[in-house]
């Protein structure tokens, strides 16, 4: 027998060949037993006694989440999943128990790691992640560009506040985090192999293809044939990365042959419900932003508790009612038929989902606020996502030697003018997206929308007067 305390182990995932029965089943266990007198309820059985089922029914009687046998047994009243070797079969799963047991007794070592990996800033999924885990009641570290949770306490982080990644995860060792959760560009030297690698997706501009891919792949950080890839089946370089892996592996998209797939229902401005759907098993999931980058957090962050063993519909509950701390596509309040979205955006990834979906929110224009990079090659970037999504853009910042080619786009001094001239350009029907907004800024921005559609309404009021 084979035990541990630490999260299930999917028996889909560590046994891919296997037929499963019924084919809706899922079955998760943290005990392996061959001894059907020493069966709990929610172990697993290897029925490694091929001329008969006594063993097995009695396993089953006696509560066991499954049965892994090397043919069909029609008197067995559970789960079973066919192989073509149950010594094999065990073998392959006592080796998982022992490493979850072995990474569980070394605790003081460190705790179970989740890295969330792409080639652009990716902390809303890390943050839904480790949400999800303690509404499931683990205690959770969490380290994204932003924030320093080692478990016990939570603090922001910057250029001048910025402990190594070693030290945070020492100190979430220290105080007993049972997981961990990092969130990554690149390989930040973490030498613990991850339980769970999360790949959410690779940017691919110009020549540094081959770079860009290279290092999201070692963000990942140090795969074990016993890590779990969870990758985006939407994405191809993502699909290149995962096919070289050698353990198991959880896609997640819209993909119609995704492990977890995400589909749309219904997308208005306020938000989104998409149906997500694992293992023959469907369930509502409500996102409080609209767009597809927030469907992709949501689908990540949703596959990777799938692969922990948590059910789907509570999770998808728990992901429903999780705050995004971030600015993205917040909706101010209705202005003369205006739209007017406050956005985090600032990577052109991102600025080019953000536009993507307020284009799909109004048949009106676009008109956009952007803060533009003080590198060059990020600002150039920025400009041509602007060019192709945005009918009218209002810069603020610029590169040493950028160059403004489109009319459309024009550089304006600071923030607060920017949006002025936005909102005073606006049409009833039109979207204006206020990209780059921050946590600081927002409350003063909505307070100055307000004070300038006031005074817009006042204006229009007084020529209709005339």
């Amino acid at each position: 027998m084979t035990s541990n305390g630490s999260p299930p182990l999917r028996l889909r995932l560590l046994l891919p060949d296997a037929q499963v029965f019924p084919a809706s089943a899922d079955p998760v266990a943290s005990t392996i037993c061959d001894q059907a007198t020493a069966i709990r309820p929610g172990d697993v059985y290897v029925h490694l006694d091929g001329f008969d089922c006594i063993g097995a029914v009695q396993a089953a009687e006696r509560g066991a989440a499954a049965v892994i046998t090397e043919r069909l047994l029609p008197e067995v009243p559970a789960p079973q999943l066919i192989v073509a070797d149950c010594w094999e079969a065990r073998r392959v799963l006592a080796a998982a128990a022992r490493e979850e047991a072995s990474q569980t007794s070394q605790q003081r070592t460190g705790p179970h790691v989740i890295t969330v990996a792409a080639s652009y800033p990716n902390d809303q999924t890390a943050t839904l992640i480790a949400t999800i885990l303690t509404m499931a009641g683990q205690t959770t570290a969490l380290r994204t560009d932003q924030v320093d949770d080692d478990g016990q306490t939570c603090s922001p982080l910057s250029d001048n506040n910025r402990p190594s990644i070693g030290d945070w995860f020492g100190r979430a060792t220290n105080n007993n985090a049972a997981m961990t959760v990092l969130a990554t560009t690149r390989s930040d030297g973490l030498r613990v192999p991850p339980r769970i690698a999360c790949l959410t997706g690779i940017q691919l501009n110009g020549p540094t293809t081959q770079e860009r891919r290279a290092r999201t792949a070692a963000a990942l950080g140090a795969l074990s044939r016993d890590t779990i890839l969870v990758a985006n089946a939407d994405d191809a370089e993502c699909m290149r990365i995962a096919a070289q892996h050698t353990g198991p592996l959880l896609t997640f998209g819209s993909a119609a042959h995704a492990d977890v797939r995400i589909v749309v229902n219904t997308e208005h401005t306020a938000g989104q419900r998409v149906l997500a759907t694992a293992s023959g098993h469907t369930a509502a999931l409500d996102l409080d932003r609209p767009g597809s980058q927030r469907r992709r957090e949501g689908g990540a962050a949703l596959a990777v508790a799938v692969a922990l063993g948590l059910e789907l519909a509570p999770t998808a509950r728990s992901l429903s009612i999780a705050p995004d701390p971030m600015q993205h596509l917040q909706r101010q309040a209705p202005a003369d038929g205006v739209i007017v979205l406050t956005d985090c955006a600032r990577h052109p990834t991102h600025l080019r989902e953000t536009l993507v979906s307020a284009d799909q929110l109004t048949t009106g224009r676009v008109i956009v606020v952007a803060e533009l990079s003080e590198r060059i090659n990020r600002a150039e970037q920025q400009l041509t996502v602007l060019e192709a999504l945005a009918d009218r853009s209002f810069t603020v910042g610029r590169a040493e030697g950028l160059t403004l080619a489109d009319p459309r786009v024009t550089a304006v001094a600071d923030r607060e003018s920017a949006i002025a001239i936005a909102l005073g350009l606006a049409d009833e029907g039109d979207v204006v997206v206020l990209a780059g907004a921050t946590h600081e800024s927002a409350a003063a921005e909505t307070a100055w929308i307000d004070a300038l559609m006031s005074r817009r309404r006042q204006s229009d009021q007084q020529r209709r007067a005339a």
